[in-house]
This record gives C-alpha cells, sequence and structure tokens, in this order.
C-alpha cells in the first residue's frame, strides 16, 4: 500500500519563497577594553514559540560567572537575568526558549555581563556585551500540520484513512472533499485520533462513480474559542487523489493472427473488458509504447480507432494486413467511460508477425573453425516465410563469387572448401520471386587448426614462498592469434587442480585469474595462498576450440611456520626399542603436504633413529631444490623408533627443519625410563570348555573357553599387566594371534555383550572367552589361547604361555536322584560311554522293545533307567560338527516296535509333546499318532502322562503351570503342561512301528516369553 506524506507549513511556505533556511550561525566578536568574547547561536532563526536556542559565549580571560538577559525590539528587558552554565574556566553556555506570544516584539535581542570571583563585572560597572537582533521571529504562521494517506492512486471502491497531525492544540479539525470541477464530496469533522497529541482521522470510501480525474483535499482546524487556526486558511491538496486506470480495468484480447502473416490477411481482434465500458479504440503499427520497431513503406497505421462494440464489455475489430510491410507489430486497447475519460489501457508488443526474407546460417557457428576442411551450411525463406518457393543465392568468399544457384525455401544448402589456417571473409546473398533480398552481411571466419601452448615462467619447479603473495608468471603463444592482433587467447590459472578463483579472497587484491590474453602477452597473477604444498599449471584455449594444458610445477609456501609438540613417551617406562611420537602443524592448522627433516635427541644427543611413516613412493627430484623431506605435514602424528640403553629419567626432544623456509623448531624436552627386562610367563595357564547353565526346563549355553593362570610375582608390572591371545590356528608368536577384548564390552552374534569376558583389574587372572570380534566362538573348533604379562615398559616374556589345541562344547548337567531315575541325553555325546555320563557306580538298563539291555554307550533319542546309590550330579558334552575328514554329523533317530519302549527328550529346551514325537504322528489321518500312551516317572513325583486322544481333546497347548518351577516338575509338564522337558526319559506305547526321528537343533521356544513369569521364581 503506497503511502504518501504531506507536509503543510507557512513557515515552510516562507522559507521556499524567500530562500532562507537554518543554519548554524557564525561566531559574534565582542571587544570592551581589555576583555573580548565570541557568541555563537546554533541557529539564528527565524524563530517560532517554543523554540530552543543554544548560546555560547567564549572569553578570552577566564571568568567565575556569567549572567544573560534578554530583549524586545524596543530594547525593554524580557525578564529577569538568568544564570549561564559554565562548560570551563572561560566558556559558559545557555538554552533559550522563545516565549509564547512574542512574534509581535521582534527580533529579540541579548545581553551578557561577565564577573570575578568578588562578583565585579568585569566589564565595568552596568557594562555588558549586547546583540539587539540576535534572533529573528516568524510572525506569518503561528501553526502546522502533517496529513498522511494510506493510499493515493486509487479505484471506485477504495477506502482511503486519512490522518492530520497538527503542532499546536486544535479542537476540532473539518475536512473537505471535491472532485475534479471542484465540487463537493465530503465536508465533514474528522475524527480524534489522539487528543494529547492533536490527531485527527476520516476514512473516505472512493465513490463507484467516480472514475475521472483527481480528487483535492482541504484541512480546516480551529481552537477551543471557534477561532481559525493555519492562519484561516485551509490547507490544500489538490491531487491528493489520482484515479489509477491500471487497477480498475483489465483488458484480455484474442484474434486469429497467429504464425506468419501476409499482405491481404484479415485478423479478427476481439477485446474483453473486465468492467463494462462506453466504447474501446485500438491502435496497431510499430514504436506504440512499450513495443518494438516494424518495416513499414507507405503503409498506414491504425491510431485509436473505434472499436465495434458486441456487448457492454465486449469489442471486435478486423484488421487487413497491409502491402510492403515486414516484422512484428505492435497494438494498443483503450477503454473510456460516456465522457470520454480513459478507464483502461493495455500495451501488446509484438502482437502480430509479419514475413521478413531471411537466412539462417548453421554452420559456421561461429568466427572459428578448428579443420581446413571448412563446411557452409544454411537455409532461406522468402518473404513471408512460405515453403517450396524458390530463391536465388550467390556465395561469396574473399569477397569473390564461389558458387550460385537456386534453393527452395526451406530448404538447405551446403558445400565445403579446403581452406589454409588464416582469416577469410565470407557472404551469403538471397532474391525471392517477390524480388526481395536478403544477406548475411560480410563475416569473416579464422581457420586456425593449431593448438595454442603456454609457457611457464616463475614460479619455478619446488619453488619456496617465504615472503607473501606468490607472483604467476605465465605466456600464452599462438601462431594464427600472433599473425592476427585482433584475436585473443582464453586462459584459467589453475592451483591445485582447481580454478585459482577458489583460493581468492578480499586479501587477493581483486584479481581476476582468468581472462583473455593476447599471444605472446606476459600475465603476472598474484594470489595469497595457505601454507602447504601446492601446485599450478594454466589452461589455454584459442577462438577455434583448440586448447592446451602447460606443465604442472610444484611449489611450497611456509610464511607462518610450524607447531611441534610431543606426544609420547611423557614420563613413565619404555622398552628397549621405544617409538617416540611427536606432532608437527602448520598454524592456524594450515601447511599441510609442507616437507620436514628431524632429528632425534636423547639426553641431549642426536641419535640413529627410523621413520615409521615415510612415504615410500616419494620420487626424488633433480632440482636441488627439492627437498622432500623425512616426513610431510598433514599426519595426526608422527614416529621414530631408536634403541635405547636401560635407564631411568632420560629426556627426549626432536628438531623439526621446514624444507621450504629453513626454520627449525625444538621444543620442551620430555622425560622417560628404559626398562628392557622382560617380566616371567604366567604360571599355570589353564584353558577349558565353559560349562553351560542347565535348567530342568531347557539348556542356556555360549560357546566359551574358561582361561585361568597364576598372578604374576614380578615388582614392575603395568597396572593392566594381563592381555589374552586367541588364536584357530598354531601361531609361532604373539603376533600371529588375535588380542581379546577383556572390557566386557565385546558382543555376542546376537548383540548381547559378554560381562563374563573382563578383566577389572591387575588382580583377576581369569575370564571366559566368549566372542571375538562381535562374533561367538564355534562348538568343536580347536583354538590356541596365549596370556602375556606386560611390565611398565609394555616388555613381555616372548617365551609366553600358550595351551591349545583346546575346544568349547555345548554341554548340559545331569541331575539324580538316588534311586531309580528315568533319564536320556537330548543330541550325541562327545563321551558316551555310560560311566562318563551316569557316573561309574550308577547301574543303567534300556529296554528295546523285547528285552532289557545294559548299554556301554548312551545314544540321543532313547531312554535309560538309572540306579544310583547317592544323588549325583555330571556334565555331559555335546559332539559338533566333525572338524576333520571324518563323516560328518548326521541327526538322530531310533526305530521303535510295537509295544512299549523307552525314548529320550531330543531338544535342549522343553517342547510340546506333539512337536517332539511329531514324526510318530499319521499324517494322512492328522492327529491319529502312532502311539497310544506316553508316560515318564521322577523320583519326587512319581508316574504320570497323557494319552495322545484325550490331550487333543482337552487341548494339548503348554499352559506353564509346572514348567514356571524352579523345582523340576518333568511328570507335571508332560501331563498338565503337555511338554517335555530335556534329559528326562520316557515310556511310549506303540500302536505300530514307527521311526522316532530328533528335533535337535530345529526346535528353540521364545524362552524370553514364556519364561516372564519364572523370574520371581
Amino acid at each position: 500500500m503506497k503511502q504518501r506524506l504531506i507536509q503543510f507549513s507557512a513557515i515552510f511556505i516562507i522559507f521556499l519563497l524567500s530562500g532562507i533556511g537554518y543554519a548554524f550561525a557564525e561566531p559574534i566578536h565582542f571587544d570592551i577594553g581589555n576583555m573580548s568574547a565570541n557568541v555563537t547561536y546554533n541557529e539564528t532563526g527565524p524563530f517560532r514559540p517554543g523554540d530552543v536556542v543554544n548560546i555560547v559565549a567564549d572569553f578570552n580571560n577566564s571568568v567565575d560567572h556569567a549572567n544573560i538577559s534578554f530583549t524586545n525590539d524596543s530594547g525593554s528587558d524580557l525578564g529577569t537575568e538568568a544564570l549561564m552554565t559554565k562548560i570551563d574556566a572561560d566558556s559558559f553556555g545557555f538554552d533559550y526558549e522563545i516565549p509564547e506570544a512574542i512574534l509581535n516584539d521582534g527580533p529579540l535581542g541579548l545581553k551578557i555581563s561577565p564577573f570575578d570571583a568578588t562578583g565585579t563585572n568585569m566589564l565595568g560597572a552596568d557594562e555588558f556585551l549586547s546583540d539587539s537582533d540576535a534572533f529573528e521571529l516568524d510572525p506569518e504562521g503561528d501553526s502546522n500540520v502533517t496529513v498522511t494517506y494510506n493510499k493515493t492512486n486509487v479505484v471506485p471502491g477504495n477506502v482511503v484513512n486519512i490522518t492530520v497531525d497538527f503542532n499546536t492544540t486544535v479542537d476540532n479539525a473539518n475536512i473537505l472533499i471535491t472532485n475534479k470541477t471542484g465540487s463537493p464530496l465530503v465536508n465533514a469533522l474528522m475524527d480524534p485520533l489522539d487528543v494529547g497529541d492533536n490527531s485527527f482521522t476520516y476514512d473516505y470510501a472512493i465513490p463507484l462513480d467516480i472514475i475521472r480525474g483527481n480528487l483535492s483535499v482541504d484541512i480546516n482546524a480551529s481552537d477551543a474559542t471557534g477561532a481559525m487556526l493555519l492562519d484561516g486558511k485551509p490547507l490544500a491538496d489538490p491531487n491528493a487523489f489520482v484515479f489509477d486506470p491500471h487497477g480498475y480495468l483489465d483488458i484480455f484480447v484474442t484474434h486469429n493472427g497467429t504464425g506468419t502473416l501476409r499482405p491481404g490477411d484479415v485478423i479478427r481482434i476481439l477485446a474483453n473488458f473486465s468492467m463494462p465500458v462506453d466504447h474501446a479504440n485500438i491502435s496497431i503499427g510499430n514504436g506504440l509504447p512499450g513495443a518494438s520497431n516494424a518495416n513499414l513503406v507507405g503503409a498506414d497505421f491504425v491510431t485509436d480507432y473505434p472499436m465495434t462494440e458486441i456487448d457492454d464489455d465486449t469489442f471486435a475489430y478486423d484488421f487487413d494486413i497491409p502491402e510492403d510491410i515486414s516484422g512484428p507489430l505492435d497494438m494498443d486497447v483503450s477503454g473510456f467511460d460516456d465522457d470520454g475519460n480513459l478507464l483502461g489501457d493495455e500495451s501488446f508488443p509484438d502482437e502480430f508477425n509479419v514475413g521478413d526474407p531471411y537466412i539462417s546460417v548453421v554452420t559456421p557457428s561461429s568466427e572459428f573453425a578448428a579443420k581446413k576442411c571448412v563446411d557452409f551450411n544454411f537455409t532461406a525463406y522468402d518473404t513471408y516465410g512460405q515453403s517450396g518457393g524458390q530463391l536465388t543465392y550467390t556465395f561469396y568468399l574473399n569477397g569473390v563469387q564461389k558458387s550460385s544457384g537456386v534453393i527452395t525455401s526451406g530448404q538447405y544448402k551446403q558445400f565445403e572448401y579446403d581452406l589454409n589456417d588464416g582469416m577469410y571473409t565470407w557472404e551469403i546473398k538471397t532474391r525471392d520471386s517477390y524480388g526481395n533480398t536478403h544477406t548475411t552481411g560480410s563475416r569473416s571466419l579464422y581457420v586456425d587448426t593449431k593448438c595454442p601452448s603456454v609457457t611457464l615462467t616463475s614460479p619455478q619447479d619446488c619453488y619456496k614462498e617465504l615472503i607473501g603473495a606468490t607472483e604467476f608468471n605465465f605466456t600464452c603463444n599462438d601462431a594464427l592469434a600472433t599473425q592476427y592482433s585482433d584475436l585473443d587467447l582464453s586462459y584459467q590459472l589453475y592451483i591445485d587442480g582447481q580454478l585459482a578463483e577458489n583460493f581468492s579472497n578480499s586479501g587477493n587484491y581483486g584479481d581476476e585469474f582468468s581472462g583473455s590474453a593476447k599471444s605472446g602477452e606476459s600475465i603476472v597473477k598474484e594470489l595469497e595462498l595457505d601454507d602447504g604444498a601446492h601446485n599450478w599449471s594454466v589452461y589455454v584455449e584459442d577462438g577455434a576450440g583448440n586448447k592446451a594444458t602447460s606443465e604442472v610445477r610444484d611449489f611450497y609456501v611456509s610464511l607462518d611456520g610450524f607447531v611441534v609438540n610431543l606426544e609420547s613417551p611423557s614420563g613413565g617406562y619404555v622398552p628397549a626399542k621405544p617409538t617416540f611420537t611427536f606432532t608437527v602443524q602448520g598454524q592456524n592448522g594450515e601447511g599441510a603436504g609442507l616437507p620436514f627433516n628431524y632429528k632425534l635427541l636423547i639426553d641431549g644427543k642426536e641419535v640413529d633413529a627410523s621413520c615409521n611413516q615415510k612415504d615410500k613412493d616419494l620420487a626424488c627430484c633433480d632440482d636441488e631444490n627439492c627437498d622432500h623431506g623425512d616426513f610431510t605435514l598433514g599426519e595426526d602424528n608422527y614416529s621414530v623408533t631408536a634403541s635405547v640403553n636401560d635407564g631411568t629419567n632420560k629426556n627426549w626432544t626432536v628438531i623439526i627443519t621446514d624444507c621450504t623456509s629453513g626454520k627449525t623448531y625444538q621444543p620442551d624436552t620430555h622425560s622417560f625410563s628404559v626398562d628392557s627386562v622382560a617380566p616371567a610367563c604366567v604360571a599355570n595357564l589353564n584353558v577349558e570348555d565353559a560349562l553351560g547353565q542347565t535348567f530342568w526346563q531347557y539348556v542356556n549355553d555360549y560357546p566359551g573357553l574358561m582361561v585361568s593362570w597364576n598372578a604374576s610375582t614380578d615388582k614392575d608390572l603395568a597396572d593392566m599387566p594381563y592381555e589374552v591371545y586367541i588364536s584357530s590356528s598354531k601361531p609361532s608368536c604373539i603376533e600371529d594371534m588375535q588380542l581379546v577384548n577383556t572390557t566386557g564390552l565385546e558382543t555376542h552374534t546376537d548383540g548381547s555383550l559378554t560381562p563374563n569376558q573382563k578383566l577389572e583389574n591387575s588382580s583377576v587372572t581369569s575370564l571366559c572367552i566368549e566372542a571375538i570380534d562381535g562374533k561367538d566362538l564355534i562348538y568343536g573348533k580347536d583354538y590356541w589361547v596365549a596370556v602375556i604379562a606386560r611390565d611398565n615398559a609394555s616388555n613381555y616374556n616372548s617365551k609366553f604361555s600358550m595351551c591349545g589345541p583346546v575346544r568349547t562344547y555345548e554341554d548340559m548337567t545331569l541331575t539324580l536322584e538316588d534311586g531309580w531315575n528315568l533319564k536320556s541325553v537330548p543330541k550325541a555325546l562327545v563321551d558316551d560311554c555310560s560311566e562318563d555320563v551316569f557316573g561309574k557306580d550308577s547301574t543303567v538298563i534300556y529296554w528295546d522293545g523285547s528285552c532289557w539291555q545294559f548299554p556301554d554307550d548312551i545314544e540321543p533319542c532313547k531312554g535309560y533307567w538309572v540306579y544310583t546309590a547317592e544323588p549325583l550330579m555330571t556334565n555331559v558334552k555335546f559332539k559338533g560338527m566333525s572338524s576333520n575328514s571324518t563323516s560328518p554329523y548326521a541327526p538322530s533317530s531310533l526305530e521303535l516296535c510295537a509295544g512299549w519302549n523307552m525314548i529320550g527328550h531330543t531338544s535342549s529346551y522343553y517342547a510340546p509333546w506333539s512337536t517332539t514325537l511329531s514324526s510318530l504322528n499319521d499324517f494322512e489321518a492328522l492327529g491319529d499318532y502312532r502311539f497310544s500312551n506316553l508316560m515318564t516317572y521322577d523320583p519326587g513325583e512319581g508316574w504320570g502322562g497323557i494319552i495322545p486322544s484325550v490331550s487333543d481333546l482337552m487341548g494339548n497347548e503348554s499352559t506353564m503351570q509346572y514348567l514356571s518351577s524352579a523345582d523340576p516338575r518333568p511328570v507335571g509338564a508332560l501331563q498338565t503342561d503337555f511338554c517335555m522337558v530335556p534329559g528326562q526319559g520316557y515310556w511310549i506305547f506303540m500302536k505300530d512301528k514307527g521311526t522316532y526321528a530328533s528335533i535337535e537343533n530345529s526346535y528353540k521356544p521364545d524362552l524370553m516369553s514364556d519364561y516372564s513369569g519364572m523370574e520371581d521364581v
């Protein structure tokens, strides 16, 4: 919303007419006797009541105090004397406010009297400095007003807010709004906006029938007595509101004049107005406002021609394309009311395209050709863009006609010439059937088949910049550009393989690093670069597109220097051939790639040392200025090794030499001690399979190796002396093995942590290895385990203690009560002898369906009666996949005959009996099992079992009533929870023979879900 601020002021009008304005006055000099003074006013007027004038008096001697008084034009005092404010020993100031009702008594004068400390007038008795016409007054105006409109360009219906702000007390304000003929539209009191601020407001709605001329605003004001202010005259703004036709009326035009038009074509034009208009005019021609020019020869333009009314907002016009015209034509449409006032106007530049003969050149596409064989290819059109018409053409080369003939309008003509390198001129001329001619004009062609070149002058290869900005000097050369001085070569300076502009900043003098150059011209560019190793090159291209890149030169910038710090060792012990680590950085993190040399000093003497990080791929440079150094900046740290004799409190440091600047850096020393004697090997290293957790319902086991050893007794052991290593093949040294993570933060394959794989402190001498690098150990695989002890210098005994090969197995603990126990094993065993499984003093028998047997080996799928005189616990290990070339392992099964058979559960987890015995289900008749009874026995529970057909009726889903018990309840688990449990034996009555197949490794319940209620048991 456009705002317009208008200041009405009688003072302003007087100043504008008289040329007088406010200004700081020159000092006025006074001399009386031995005293003199300069008096300065910040303004000289004219002044109005309430204006404040600052007065400064500067005396030539020290003054104790000064008095000031004021007079009217007759010299009469306007009040009592006032004391001026002391600024310093000889300067005084005073702010004077012009009093009210003083306008007829001007100008005003002043008197200043200086006094000493005794109160004596320093000018003499009754003497003073006097300026009788110091301040001119303004008697003409007594008030002014500021008027603000929120909008000045208006259309009917707009609501305009008018705000007036007076500089004096006003009781009421009146507003008068008139039209362009002076007829009043509004004469009303304005609404008070802020009484204390003497502000008034009025909202005026532009009438809907006001669509012509400007509106005027007059403001009158009066005080509480009814006296008119503003000198009794209204403040008038004759052009307060201007009618905006562009905001009032939108015009849309449609016509059938598309494509290229010809003389005689008739264009039907329809103009649609967004609001009704009385009549409309149209103009068509060239050079209309905002439009382009057309080529017209004697053509009559259409200017403000009346359009035909279709309805009150639609008008039409038929335009005949005249003869002898070409180029685009412009159109303008205007709408008017019944009084002829303009309501809206819209221009449409280049609205109609009238044909012009032309030639379109395909090749050459530029002034340059990079091949000797130059192809000239063009197409030509007649005056009206017709296809199929005939034109004659002539081709000129260097002013000589080389080819001529006839070309069909819209078709292409092509011919080739072999041209040597050099400059040529060429031109094509055409004439169409209307006799109109056209030409391409004489065009230049440069044939350039040779590549340009670049000669790098400076910096040389391996240049060292030690002062500031690096200066790059090079020359671009080209044979053709040398021959023709008007030809330029384009170049680009590259730094570190990037455009030099990428390195430019405000410190680089606003220089450009890409541009054009003459052949043979020496180009010099300066660029401030960060410290570091850099390279530079120049790319050059001629006008024909031939291009070349210079050699790449290396150079170094070292302005700010290095920062060197020692890292380790820093106190403490190190082995006999320690590693010394230090950091070298450029200031502000710069300097990448800068080479440097080092010297290692121990106790102030240089010692032989070997680089641990030297780049073996660095190539030597023949230039004597090149020195690739021992290291280059850019690494996190650098390390060297050296042989050092045993001793305590040795000191070390390094001397770092910047190969670019030659500056050396030597940080303060760090101390260290050397101990080359390794501690003894750990004693009594023992590695064995780690037992899993066996619950009567399931077995919880991870592959694991339990490792233990005796604590070392060496006095200089490290704070955490022990390290555990593992390997899946027999190692020859500790480096062949993998260090075990002993923090407890190693993870199993399933992502869970390994809290048992942890050495909490130096006194812990055992742990369980369960996983390496996030992978579980493998059951049945051979491992070698070693433990070393390190001292404070990190020494360890190379004849370390090691055990292997050792294996980890899935295992299970079997619990036997005194008396008869009905038992089984779920999987094939590593040691399956009955004495190893159930104890050498136990009695083991097995019913094979026809007779009792005393088995030598214990097998899965079978159940066994085991008698022991005393309670007994044994641990059995399950056989894993063979790790050698013997036969691989196969799952177990058992052939059952009709009648009673002894079987065992074949999973390390509890399982519904229907799952365990799924191989005995007749799937042709679902639920028709090959057995009729399943029973088990426990010394604490006695006998119990299930009948499949009854269980099916009751539902055989596990209820967890007994499975959730902490005490073994295998009978209840079968009879009530319908589950079989690991380690338990069972009697089964087969209705017919069948094969009982193991479910080992194919079934695992959701223990977290099933046992969520067991946590508090």
